[in-house]
């Protein structure tokens, strides 16, 4: 957790534009990590003319992205089982990769759908996948208890 709080901070912290910023007045990579450490809420930064500036997604490359289903019944109230189907777009063509899910608790987990990818196979709580290609689609399907 973490390691991915440290990288989306300095993925975010490079963002800004440091045009108007003299050298010296950079943080270094120490003050950097004794900061993002600290409970300190602005940045080790001597000047305050820096702006943020958004870059624009890369037009060659569609972004990764998936989005879920949850369906609650009034039987899901009772028996904390509901259904869940979850779906990426644009997966990064790559020989081999492995989808895994940490749910706890997890049932008849099922390729729904699945596009522009040789091959796809469930093994216990993760898809294994092989040859995936541009442009892709994958959607699972599974039972998932929350409580």
């Amino acid at each position: 957790m973490i390691t991915i709080l440290r990288s989306t901070f300095l993925s975010l912290f490079l963002l800004f534009d440091y045009s108007t910023v003299q050298a010296e007045s950079t943080p270094s990579a120490e003050e950097l990590e004794k900061w993002f450490m600290s409970d300190e809420l602005a940045p080790p930064t001597k000047s305050s003319d820096s702006h943020l500036t958004f870059i624009p997604p890369a037009k060659d490359k569609p972004a990764l992205h998936s989005f879920n289903k949850i369906i609650i019944t009034p039987k899901s109230i009772n028996t904390g089982w509901v259904d869940l189907t979850q779906c990426y777009k644009n997966l990064d063509p790559v020989p081999e990769m492995e989808v895994v899910y940490n749910y706890t608790t997890m049932r008849k987990l099922a390729i729904v759908i699945r596009e522009n990818i040789e091959q796809a196979q469930v093994k216990g709580q993760s898809v294994q996948l092989e040859n995936v290609h541009k442009n892709t689609q994958l959607c699972v399907h599974a039972e998932v208890k929350f409580f």
